[in-house]
Protein backbone atom coordinates (compact mmCIF):
# COMPACT_ATOMS: atom_id res chain seq x y z
CA UNK A 1 0.00 0.00 0.00
CA UNK A 2 1.44 3.18 -1.38
CA UNK A 3 2.05 6.49 0.96
CA UNK A 4 -1.06 8.01 -0.71
CA UNK A 5 -3.36 5.13 -0.09
CA UNK A 6 -2.28 5.51 3.72
CA UNK A 7 -3.65 9.09 3.64
CA UNK A 8 -6.01 8.69 2.28
CA UNK A 9 -7.55 6.03 4.45
CA UNK A 10 -6.79 7.95 7.35
CA UNK A 11 -8.34 11.45 6.32
CA UNK A 12 -11.44 9.64 4.74
CA UNK A 13 -11.66 6.05 6.55
CA UNK A 14 -11.88 2.61 4.35
CA UNK A 15 -14.73 2.24 1.67
CA UNK A 16 -15.41 6.16 2.33
CA UNK A 17 -17.53 7.71 -0.71
CA UNK A 18 -15.78 10.98 0.18
CA UNK A 19 -13.50 12.03 -2.97
CA UNK A 20 -10.20 12.99 -2.92
CA UNK A 21 -9.28 16.53 -2.35
CA UNK A 22 -8.82 18.97 -5.25
CA UNK A 23 -5.48 19.88 -3.70
CA UNK A 24 -3.90 16.61 -5.31
CA UNK A 25 -5.30 17.67 -9.07
CA UNK A 26 -3.51 19.96 -11.32
CA UNK A 27 -5.49 23.43 -11.51
CA UNK A 28 -6.60 24.43 -14.75
CA UNK A 29 -3.52 26.80 -14.85
CA UNK A 30 -1.05 23.93 -14.52
CA UNK A 31 -3.26 21.62 -17.00
CA UNK A 32 -2.77 24.23 -19.86
CA UNK A 33 0.70 24.99 -18.92
CA UNK A 34 1.56 20.89 -18.81
CA UNK A 35 -0.47 20.86 -22.05
CA UNK A 36 1.34 23.43 -23.97
CA UNK A 37 4.82 21.42 -22.87
CA UNK A 38 3.54 18.30 -24.20
CA UNK A 39 2.61 19.81 -27.32
CA UNK A 40 5.57 22.32 -28.10
CA UNK A 41 7.92 19.31 -27.09
CA UNK A 42 6.20 16.91 -29.53
CA UNK A 43 5.72 19.36 -32.35
CA UNK A 44 9.03 21.44 -32.45
CA UNK A 45 12.49 19.50 -33.70
CA UNK A 46 14.16 21.75 -30.79
CA UNK A 47 12.63 24.17 -28.35
CA UNK A 48 14.09 26.22 -25.51
CA UNK A 49 11.83 27.49 -22.29
CA UNK A 50 13.22 30.38 -20.89
CA UNK A 51 11.82 33.74 -19.70
CA UNK A 52 11.59 36.23 -22.19
CA UNK A 53 13.02 35.33 -25.97
CA UNK A 54 16.03 34.12 -27.44
CA UNK A 55 16.06 37.80 -29.20
CA UNK A 56 14.99 39.26 -25.62
CA UNK A 57 16.28 37.39 -22.48
CA UNK A 58 14.44 38.62 -19.85
CA UNK A 59 16.79 37.24 -16.71
CA UNK A 60 20.78 36.75 -16.66
CA UNK A 61 19.84 32.68 -16.98
CA UNK A 62 17.78 32.96 -20.12
CA UNK A 63 20.41 35.88 -21.81
CA UNK A 64 23.17 32.50 -20.82
CA UNK A 65 21.24 30.64 -22.85
CA UNK A 66 20.35 32.14 -25.40
CA UNK A 67 24.02 33.57 -25.98
CA UNK A 68 25.33 30.15 -25.70
CA UNK A 69 22.56 28.85 -28.74
CA UNK A 70 23.77 31.61 -30.85
CA UNK A 71 27.02 30.46 -30.47
CA UNK A 72 26.58 27.14 -31.35
CA UNK A 73 24.73 28.03 -34.62
CA UNK A 74 20.83 27.29 -32.42
CA UNK A 75 19.87 30.82 -32.39
CA UNK A 76 17.01 30.08 -34.66
CA UNK A 77 15.10 27.16 -32.87
CA UNK A 78 11.80 27.68 -30.76
CA UNK A 79 11.36 29.23 -27.86
CA UNK A 80 8.56 29.44 -25.46
CA UNK A 81 8.58 32.63 -23.11
CA UNK A 82 7.42 31.10 -19.43
CA UNK A 83 6.62 34.95 -18.39
CA UNK A 84 3.67 34.54 -20.34
CA UNK A 85 2.50 31.31 -18.36
CA UNK A 86 2.21 31.64 -14.85
CA UNK A 87 2.45 28.02 -14.44
CA UNK A 88 5.24 26.64 -16.78
CA UNK A 89 7.84 26.99 -14.83
CA UNK A 90 6.92 24.77 -12.10
CA UNK A 91 5.59 22.52 -14.33
CA UNK A 92 8.49 22.28 -16.65
CA UNK A 93 10.30 21.14 -13.29
CA UNK A 94 8.11 18.49 -13.10
CA UNK A 95 7.88 17.55 -17.09
CA UNK A 96 11.64 17.39 -17.28
CA UNK A 97 12.59 15.81 -14.02
CA UNK A 98 15.31 18.74 -13.19
CA UNK A 99 15.06 22.11 -11.73
CA UNK A 100 17.19 23.22 -14.46
CA UNK A 101 15.69 26.62 -16.24
CA UNK A 102 15.77 27.65 -19.07
CA UNK A 103 15.98 24.08 -20.43
CA UNK A 104 16.67 22.73 -23.95
CA UNK A 105 14.59 19.97 -25.65
CA UNK A 106 15.76 18.73 -29.13
CA UNK A 107 13.68 15.69 -30.26
CA UNK A 108 11.62 15.58 -27.63
CA UNK A 109 14.24 14.71 -25.26
CA UNK A 110 15.54 17.15 -22.37
CA UNK A 111 19.22 18.22 -23.23
CA UNK A 112 19.07 20.21 -20.17
CA UNK A 113 20.11 24.00 -19.05
CA UNK A 114 22.99 26.02 -19.94
CA UNK A 115 25.77 23.91 -18.27
CA UNK A 116 24.83 21.00 -20.31
CA UNK A 117 24.38 22.40 -23.62
CA UNK A 118 27.90 23.82 -23.32
CA UNK A 119 29.19 20.68 -22.16
CA UNK A 120 26.95 18.59 -24.97
CA UNK A 121 29.17 20.98 -27.64
CA UNK A 122 28.25 21.93 -31.08
CA UNK A 123 28.61 18.69 -33.00
CA UNK A 124 26.21 16.54 -30.81
CA UNK A 125 23.58 19.06 -30.27
CA UNK A 126 23.73 19.48 -34.38
CA UNK A 127 23.46 15.92 -35.38
CA UNK A 128 20.30 15.67 -32.82
CA UNK A 129 19.07 18.50 -34.32
CA UNK A 130 19.85 17.76 -37.75
CA UNK A 131 18.00 13.49 -36.77
CA UNK A 132 14.66 15.66 -34.99
CA UNK A 133 14.08 17.50 -38.33
CA UNK A 134 14.38 14.24 -40.31
CA UNK A 135 12.56 12.57 -38.17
Amino acid sequence: MGVRSVIKRALFGRGSAVAEPALARKSAEEQHASDLIEATVARAPAVVFLRGTLHRPADDASAEMATTLRALGLGDIESVDANQHDELWQCMKDYASTPEFPILFIGGAVIGGVERVRAAGRAALAAKLAAARQA
